[in-house]
């Protein structure tokens, strides 16, 4: 079944991806998220809140809410840094089903994974058509989606 396998790109595919995100573009959304840090008082600071709130409200990784396709991976990887900032492993939703979000969003990623090992949108906005930048934030959003170690007790 191809959900449960997730297929390694090649190495050209790799260095394409890599080169997708220059190292000024790391460095600037380093800066943001710092400042980010900076501006937001933590889990509870009423912004932060209302993000996890809207997550779990519209939680749905077959499409980007209110988007459909448009700029999924994008949104794949926002989605993940977030809640893995946030140190939230469990997402409720709005009926009050709990979701492992990491699991549910590497099932997702090797779902649309493609055979060649690159991810690409068909939905074309926001240049989600270019297989090397959905790669790019695929490998991104499965790097915030690892799982978290487990403290000794």
């Amino acid at each position: 079944d191809k959900t449960d396998e997730l297929k390694l790109p090649s190495r050209e595919d790799m260095d394409r991806a890599r080169a997708a995100l220059t190292d000024a573009w790391r460095k600037l959304m380093d800066m943001i998220g710092q400042m980010q840090k900076e501006m937001l008082g933590g889990k509870d600071d009423p912004r932060v809140k209302a993000v996890v709130k809207w997550i779990g409200k519209h939680y749905d990784l077959s499409t980007h809410p209110g988007q459909g396709e448009a700029g999924l991976y994008y949104y794949y990887l926002t989605f993940a840094k977030a809640l893995d900032a946030l140190g939230q492993d469990v997402v409720e939703d709005d009926k009050g089903a709990k979701h492992d979000w990491r699991k549910d969003l590497a099932a997702e990623l090797a779902r649309r994974q493609q055979d060649n090992g690159s991810w690409v949108n068909t939905n074309e906005k926001w240049m989600e058509g270019d297989p090397n930048l959905c790669t790019a934030f695929a490998l991104l959003a499965l790097s915030y989606a690892r799982p978290q170690p487990v403290a000794p007790q």
